[in-house]
């Protein structure tokens, strides 16, 4: 297009033609004086083009581009491809049939293409059920369907499944009230085929109606084998014929489909007993019988039960425990008669050889008793006491008993659970502090105060409380364990005893039964001594050693020792060395002349000294030592009382001790 104007100097123009792009060219002609110019300018639109990305020639309208220039590579002018991802697929295709494509982009899938193999769907013929029935179902599918799927008019079930040919259909409640439903079975296809349908309908018959009560006998002892019993039940309306069913041994005589029945026992029969039912069920002209059979029971035996055997189940309960009790099945019976204690209720098989217990509130205690019935009596009763589970006492308590003065986190547990505990009771001494409390076990403190008290523990159950187990703690030391030392000890020696050490002692004191038959030494040592786990004692004779232990809490239990002594005639000496040699005393014990041998070895003086058991000097005596043998006798039964003494002999500073018992 070109447009040609007239325009006065200095004016300005600006081109806008719908808002499109344009490209735009030409050339203008300058006036002389700058009165006017003159303008010719060529406007060329833009056009649109179409990717065509599968270079079919065809485009893809949903991707486009503006050009002045012609089209673009890649790009065409018209928008007509459906699908410009596969070259196959354009307005110049060929529609291929039953590939399920629109191949012409036309707007349509298979067009012009027939359905070769139809598909066909068979339910069968109407047929009805009674009421409360189900449907069994035989479809079948051909032609061109391999499967088929049911519905309903109605709102019943399909079983397995709707899509199985030979289900069962369950009809609802609403389905036999509404007295029919359409049963359809839709075959599957494919395109261009259509599915086959074919249809039925389910009838529902009515049933008759319940039977009344059959009238009877019901328990017989010992019947005659000749005798004819009737059973029958009132004429149902609609009823056309019924059906009885009767125990093992019970011969229906003559008819058996009317609304009364003949019977006879059988003498086996009668000899191990009937127990069972009489039922007749009504039959219409529809084949249906009534929703409910009318049943009777009956009781035929030959003698009265024996007593049941032993009774099984716990003897031990409390409120809300419940359980089962039984006994073995008793000939012949037909029923049992349980009784059980006040405040316990039979809650399942009343009547049975098994039944549920249900202990309630308030039970303290009673018997379970059962006896077995039939037509001819009640046999003798079984019993079985049932007490209420008090638990017993745990096992044992574990912790420490003594010496647990201002202890803290001392831990008390029982030594094994208790059956049937559901938790435990704890209860501790006056200036204890149970800091935790873990169930089967406590955790506690020893405050200031205490000295000695009980900790004990309880299981409990829904029966409350059981047996307390019980322990004494002692803030004070235990008994120290046994002393050990020289036992017998030698007269005159000094022994060193000892104990182990003792849990919870600060201190521990010793003690002795005669302080001048035992002498406590003083302390010769780190460790040793009054106060100590170990001390020196002289033992002048026999006697009793003790020793306790204690703390801030107290002092506990002595820890005794008997000491007994032997005589040893050579008590002590001095070094190898210094020895005198076979120092002899006799005859030893004396009661007039005490003589001494001995062995010098050397010449010289040898003073004697005799001590009492005191340690005080009661004699002296010189002697004049040769070397070799020597002899020298003392008189000491007119002079010294009886007992024993410590003879020392000394020759130069060679020192030897002896004991001797002056006695009768």
């Amino acid at each position: 297009t070109s447009n040609t104007t007239t325009a006065s100097a200095c004016d300005s123009y600006e081109w806008s033609v719908n808002g499109a792009t344009y490209t735009a060219s030409g050339s203008y002609t300058s006036v002389t004086g700058c009165n006017t110019e003159i303008l010719n300018l060529t406007i060329i639109p833009s056009t649109t083009y179409y990717a065509d990305a599968d270079n079919d020639t065809y485009g893809n309208p949903s991707m486009t581009i503006q050009s002045c220039t012609g089209a673009p590579v890649g790009y065409v002018a018209n928008n007509l491809d459906c699908n410009d991802g596969n070259s196959a697929i354009n307005p110049a295709a060929t529609e291929i049939c039953f590939n399920l494509i629109d191949d012409n982009c036309d707007g349509n899938i298979d067009e012009g293409c027939g359905c070769s193999n139809p598909p066909t769907a068979t339910t069968g013929s109407n047929f009805s059920v009674c009421v409360n029935a189900t449907a069994s179902l035989n479809g079948s599918v051909g032609g061109g369907a391999s499967n088929g799927t049911w519905s309903t008019s109605g709102t019943g079930t399909f079983s397995p499944a709707a899509n199985v040919l030979n289900a069962t259909y369950v009809p609802s409640s609403a389905d036999y009230a509404a007295g029919s439903v359409t049963l359809t079975l839709t075959s599957n296809a494919i395109f261009p085929c259509t599915p086959a349908t074919s249809s039925l309908t389910l009838s529902f018959n009515p049933l008759p109606a319940t039977p009344g009560t059959i009238t009877g006998p019901t328990s017989l002892c010992n019947p005659s084998t000749a005798g004819i019993f009737t059973y029958s039940v009132a004429p149902v309306a609609g009823a056309t014929s019924y059906s009885w069913t009767v125990p093992a041994g019970v011969v229906i005589q003559g008819s058996a489909t009317g609304s009364s029945i003949s019977v006879k026992f059988t003498a086996t029969a009668i000899h191990n007993g009937i127990t069972g039912n009489i039922c007749v069920t009504p039959n219409n002209g529809n084949g249906c019988g009534a929703a409910s059979a009318s049943c009777l029971g009956i009781k035929i035996q030959i003698s009265a039960p024996v007593q049941p055997s032993s009774i099984s189940g716990p003897d031990r309960a409390c409120a809300g425990d419940v359980y089962v009790y039984s006994v073995a099945s008793v000939a012949r019976a037909g029923s049992y008669n349980w009784v059980v204690p006040a405040n316990s209720t039979i809650t399942a098989g009343a009547g049975t050889n098994i039944i549920t217990v249900t202990y309630g509130a308030g039970f303290t205690g009673g018997s379970i008793t059962v006896s077995a019935s039939n037509p001819c009596g009640t046999g003798a009763t079984r019993s079985r006491t049932v007490v209420q589970n008090i638990l017993p006492a745990p096992a044992g308590i574990s912790g420490m008993v003594n010496g647990v003065c201002g202890a803290v986190g001392a831990v008390y547990s029982i030594t094994a659970p208790v059956t049937g505990a559901v938790s435990y009771q704890w209860s501790v001494p006056a200036n204890v502090s149970i800091t935790s409390n873990a169930g089967t076990s406590i955790t506690v403190s020893f405050l200031p105060g205490f000295v000695s008290g009980n900790i004990s523990v309880s299981a409990v159950n829904n029966c409350g409380v059981g047996t307390a187990r019980t322990i004494t703690v002692n803030g004070y030391p235990g008994t120290p364990s046994a002393i050990s030392g020289t036992n017998p000890a030698c007269l005159g020696t000094i022994n060193m005893y000892s104990i182990g050490t003792v849990t919870g002692a600060t201190s521990y004191n010793w003690l002795v039964s005669n302080g001048i038959s035992l002498q406590i030494q003083p302390s010769s040592g780190a460790g040793v001594g009054q106060g100590q786990k170990n001390i020196e004692i002289k033992t002048n004779a026999a006697g009793t050693i003790a020793v306790n232990a204690s703390n801030a809490c107290g002092v506990g239990r002595n820890q005794n020792l008997s000491v007994t002594t032997t005589f040893c005639t050579r008590i002590g000496d001095a070094t190898a060395e210094q020895n005198l040699m076979d120092i002899r005393f006799y005859p030893n014990p004396v009661n007039d002349i005490l003589n001494m041998a001995y062995t010098s070895i050397s010449s010289g003086d040898v003073t004697i000294r005799m001590y009492d058991a005191t340690g005080r000097l009661v004699l002296t005596a010189q002697n004049q030592a040769v070397e070799g043998d020597n002899q020298i006798s003392l008189n000491v039964g007119n002079i010294l009382p009886l007992g024993f003494y410590i003879i020392e002999v000394q020759q130069a500073e060679r020192i030897e001790k002896a004991r001797v018992i002056i006695g009768e």
